[in-house]
């Protein structure tokens, strides 16, 4: 089997609303906290702005820049069966279910309500398109780069 992947280009709306959520996350806790202690503030002390809005400005940065979305193209495998059944059991191992299809690609999702706001967050649907002569999966980085590594050690295994 060979394998070619290719990341795209850095998606500014998944890292903005990466970094809205964390935003949400980190400075209403630190408003929570305060409130508790009787003196609501946003800032918990003159320093903390970088805590609260610097740090998660640069993680959304780097978190996005390192997971991006990519492509992996599959070709040249022996059965193209067990190549399919290999991508749907190591899909169905993440906790992700085919909800169904769009223009060629299974779509494959979480199916809680809870998974799927976390989904829609992290943007961590796959989508695979299934052909004779080559499969195409499209992911983030890392599950794509799980995804290849296990396929050539289940084609390594199949020899």
């Amino acid at each position: 089997m060979k394998s070619e992947r290719k990341l795209f280009k850095i998606s500014i709306v998944e890292t903005l609303l990466y970094l809205m959520v964390m935003l949400v996350l980190i400075n209403g806790t630190a408003f929570l906290i305060t409130l508790i202690i009787g003196k609501p503030r946003i800032l918990i002390h003159d320093g903390s702005w970088i805590s609260q809005f610097l740090f998660p400005f640069i993680y959304s940065l780097i978190q996005n820049g390192i997971n991006r979305n990519g492509i992996l193209k599959a070709t040249e495998y022996a059965d193209y069966s067990s190549l399919k059944n290999d991508i749907d059991e190591l899909i169905s191992k993440k906790g992700l279910s085919e909800t169904g299809e769009k223009s060629g690609f299974h779509i494959y999702t979480k199916e809680t309500t809870l998974g799927k706001l976390l989904s829609f967050i992290i943007c961590e649907n796959i989508k695979v398109k299934y052909s004779d002569n080559e499969t195409i999966i499209l992911a983030k980085r890392n599950v794509l780069v799980e995804i290849e590594q296990k396929l050539k050690i289940l084609s390594l295994i199949s020899k």
